[in-house]
């Protein structure tokens, strides 16, 4: 994994609880690179500068729900939903446009355990062998939030998420 670059969304890259801490345990893993990349803020936009951002990126209902609260959970949450797609969506540009992998985290991620890094190399090594394009690294402690269908790829390691909940930390190809 030495030839992929990092990248780090955050809104400060001098939070110590944060992206610093996030830097050294993504750095643990062995990337050849690390860089933080500017996270979004949309709550720094107000009235009519807001409204054309967001008429741009959401649906007419996501919109309305944005302006008057979500009728499903799974909607969006708030304008800070749309920030964070905005921060990954600039990095997959910058995967295209370099036209090579990266691996892209959010400043809250955490290496639980050093036992975890050998795993993670083992994954991204099995998914590199089935020239995937997106590899995802998601542990979870609560086992009904991520369920794992293993039958779907022939790897204990690599299996398609049924249901997923945030995105911290992938490796994307071109």
């Amino acid at each position: 994994m030495n030839h992929i670059d990092a990248y780090c969304i955050t809104l400060n890259a001098n939070d110590e609880k944060r992206a610093v801490k996030a830097k050294r345990d993504i750095q643990k893993i062995g990337f050849k690179s690390f860089n933080f990349a500017p996270g979004v803020y949309l709550k720094d936009y107000k009235g009519e500068e807001l409204d054309a951002i967001l008429k741009k990126l959401v649906s007419v209902r996501a919109y309305f729900e944005l302006k008057n609260g979500r009728y499903v959970h799974e909607a969006l949450s708030g304008v800070g939903s749309v920030g964070c797609y905005m921060a990954h969506y600039n990095l997959w540009k910058l995967c295209v446009e370099q036209n090579k992998e990266i691996a892209v985290f959010e400043d809250d991620f955490e290496l639980l355990d050093d036992n975890r890094i050998e795993i993670i190399q083992k994954s991204y090594r099995e998914a590199t062998q089935k020239k995937y394009d997106i590899l995802r690294i998601v542990f979870s402690i609560e086992k009904d939030i991520y369920k794992v269908d293993e039958n779907s790829l022939n790897s204990a390691l690599i299996g398609k998420v049924i249901r997923i909940q945030g995105s911290g930390c992938y490796i994307l190809t071109p």
